[in-house]
């Protein structure tokens, strides 16, 4: 509050003023209430900052920046709001997050006009989630982030598939890159292809519901051989065959893989990642079908190091269930959501106090 704030800037107070001048990071998400001015003074206190989340609070205004941002800033989370050509002297930038609070602006589908500085060549995070940003942003990205490691593009759906692999591809540095509901979900196996061939040390990516997305372009997944995280929910082109194909390469990397609702699966897919991911800790199978559930067993006790079995809308007995549970040592959390409506569920929590069981007639 603002009486609070008068006290912070009390000079009077040495031990207070020093503290202030060690503080490294501070966070006023959402802090509506305290007006641009009082957010400048309780800057102006903090010259050696190096983390600042300024999201969804009273915009500070370009001179305001100008004179108070700290210098040595390495992490910075604000809004579009405040036009990013501001922050072009922040010449130490690692990690940028910008959000766009006017959902309004979003629903237009108006673009936001965004490039990456010169300045800003060390940075290496650049998260631009739910952005109206066009392929005229990836090309800055390409020509001045070119030490950049992570990237969330997730509901850019003014980008194009080509944008991305004409600029983002090239970047070579990349560990993780999120582009669900990218390209207005229209990523094609050259632009995946490309991602693979040149960002070899890739640790995590995030499809998902990619329509356009083919046999090419998911057997090059195969290819990242340091590949730790995959997210391919809903792709309705995955086969079990082009699973197996894939997991052949880089299986025994990944230990996080989502495989919900993708409708060209059969139980068989459980067996194959059974057989190739023997590090597996999360695994999401919604909506995998199971004739036969002994092979839902043998994968739990295959896994040594499975923590999340995700197997919502799955149809599965109380008997299979339990047999899972007590097949594993490992097991931190089941998913039970919309495997049908038996009572008995949830006293299964109390056989299992270790487990964290999730159960409901909706997927949770």
């Amino acid at each position: 509050g603002e009486p609070l704030l008068n006290v912070m800037c009390d000079k009077s107070d040495e031990l207070l003023m020093e503290r202030w001048k060690q503080l490294r990071k501070l966070n006023l998400m959402g802090c509506k209430k305290i007006s641009s001015e009082s957010v400048k003074r309780l800057l102006d206190l903090c010259p050696n900052l190096l983390d600042l989340d300024i999201r969804a609070t009273n915009p500070p205004s370009k001179m305001m920046i100008q004179e108070c941002f700290p210098p040595n800033i390495t992490t910075l989370k604000m809004n579009t709001e405040v036009y990013p050509s501001m922050i072009s002297n922040l010449l130490k930038l690692e990690d940028l997050t910008l959000e766009d609070t006017n959902s309004d602006v979003v629903k237009r589908r108006s673009p936001f006009h965004f490039r990456i500085y010169e300045n800003h060549k060390h940075l290496k995070r650049l998260n631009l989630s739910f952005l109206n940003i066009i392929d005229e942003t990836l090309e800055s990205i390409r020509e001045h982030a070119t030490e950049l490691e992570e990237l969330n593009l997730q509901g850019c759906k003014m980008i194009t598939s080509e944008g991305v692999r004409q600029h983002i591809a090239p970047l070579g540095n990349l560990r993780v890159i999120n582009m669900i509901g990218a390209c207005n979900d229209e990523i094609d196996d050259d632009c995946i292809s490309e991602i693979v061939h040149y960002n070899q040390n890739l640790r995590e990516l995030n499809l998902k519901q990619l329509h356009l997305l083919g046999e090419e372009g998911l057997v090059a997944i195969s290819r990242l051989p340091k590949l730790n995280i995959l997210n391919l929910a809903e792709c309705c082109n995955l086969t079990d065959q082009i699973l197996e194909e894939m997991l052949k390469g880089n299986g025994k990397s990944l230990y996080v893989l989502n495989l919900n609702v993708c409708k060209g699966l059969t139980q068989e897919a459980i067996s194959i990642v059974g057989k190739y991911c023997p590090a597996m800790e999360n695994i999401g199978l919604i909506g995998i079908p199971l004739e036969d559930q002994s092979v839902l067993i043998d994968f739990v006790k295959k896994t040594k190091q499975l923590q999340v079995l995700n197997i919502a809308r799955c149809k599965v007995t109380k008997e299979t269930v339990i047999a899972v549970l007590e097949s594993s040592e490992s097991l931190k959390k089941i998913n039970l959501s919309g495997c049908g409506e038996d009572p008995d569920w949830k006293e299964l929590q109390g056989s299992f106090p270790n487990v964290k069981i999730v159960t409901g007639s909706f997927i949770n």
